[in-house]
C-alpha cells in the first residue's frame, strides 16, 4: 500500500489545514500577527475588502467554521466546498499583487488545493 493512499496521512494534512484556516480565521478577529507590507496595491485591495461592512467578518467567520469543519473530519467536504471560493481569492491575490507571496502559498494554500482534491475527486459522479 501506497503511503499516499492510506487515508491517515491524508486525515493529518486535512486536519493541519483546518487549523491553519482557523488559525488565520481568528487572527482577522483578534490580530495576534501583522501581515506584512505586500506594496501599495495589494494594501489597497485589502483596504477595500475591510471598507466594506461585514465583508471580513463573514470571510473570517467563514473560515473559522469551514476549518472547525476539517479539523473534526465532520463534514469536511463541505468544510472545503466553503473554502474554495476564500482559498481561489487568497492564491489570485498572493500570485497577482504581494511581494512575497510563496509565504503564504507553500504553507496554506498548496497543501489546501492537494486535499481539497482528494477529498472532493470521489464525489465528482455525484455532480453530473
Amino acid at each position: 500500500m501506497s503511503i499516499l493512499n492510506d487515508l491517515n496521512l491524508w486525515m493529518i494534512i486535512e486536519i493541519a489545514v483546518g487549523l491553519q484556516f482557523v488559525f488565520w480565521g481568528l487572527n482577522g478577529f483578534f490580530m495576534w500577527i501583522q501581515p506584512p507590507d505586500n506594496g501599495e496595491a495589494f494594501n489597497r485591495i485589502i483596504g477595500a475588502m475591510f471598507e466594506i461592512r461585514g465583508f471580513m467578518i463573514i470571510v473570517k467567520a467563514v473560515q473559522i467554521i469551514a476549518g472547525a469543519l476539517l479539523v473534526s473530519q465532520f463534514y469536511a467536504a463541505l468544510g472545503f466546498l466553503m473554502l474554495i471560493p476564500i482559498a481561489v481569492g487568497i492564491f489570485l491575490l498572493q500570485i497577482f499583487h504581494a511581494r512575497n507571496s510563496m509565504m503564504v502559498l507553500i504553507p496554506l494554500i498548496i497543501p489546501f488545493f492537494i486535499a481539497a482534491a482528494m477529498r472532493l475527486y470521489p464525489l465528482l459522479p455525484y455532480l453530473r
